[in-house]
């Protein structure tokens, strides 16, 4: 398992000025030889380490709105997205989803965490996602989803 280093930076798509953003910071040992320095804080003989910014995993979303407006005019929206990467918590993580509708003579849109990890066999795992669209139109809508599987065809290496 990496070292893994968490750094926290200024939220620059938050108007608040105290609101930070979590940057995790991966440090791997490297194979390069260096006589004079050691860069990092692991020692050892002959071999430096370096640090560099690994992005974790993401997950692609689709899915339509619950309907609303169920008397006057019945409708739901479509939205697609790609997640935030992987957000460590205890037990595991979970990612921000963030995106709007499609368009039916108006939008919505909508942000939310998703759930915990849920594996769904080989390694591979999908999060349940629920969250309520912004009111427009004078009304919101529900999403209920899942998002669909990390990196299909690729091993994740950690």
């Amino acid at each position: 398992m990496p070292n893994i280093e968490i750094k926290y930076e200024p939220d620059y798509e938050n108007d608040d000025k105290d609101c930070f953003e979590k940057k995790y910071i991966v440090k791997d040992c490297c194979d390069r030889k260096h006589v004079d320095k050691d860069c990092c804080d692991r020692k050892h003989d002959d071999t430096d380490c370096y640090k560099k910014e690994r992005q974790f995993h993401d997950h692609e979303f689709l899915g339509s709105t619950r309907l609303a407006e169920l008397e006057d005019d019945p409708h739901n929206h479509r939205f697609a997205g790609v997640s935030s990467p992987a957000i460590i918590v205890p037990c595991g993580h979970v990612h921000k989803v963030k995106g709007r509708t499609d368009f039916f003579d108006h939008f919505h849109e909508f942000e939310a965490t998703s759930g915990l990890q849920i594996p769904v066999g080989d390694g591979k795992h999908v999060h349940f996602v629920e969250a309520k669209t912004s009111v427009n139109d004078d009304h919101c809508h529900k999403l209920i989803f899942a998002t669909l599987i990390e990196a299909p065809i690729y091993e994740e290496c950690y």
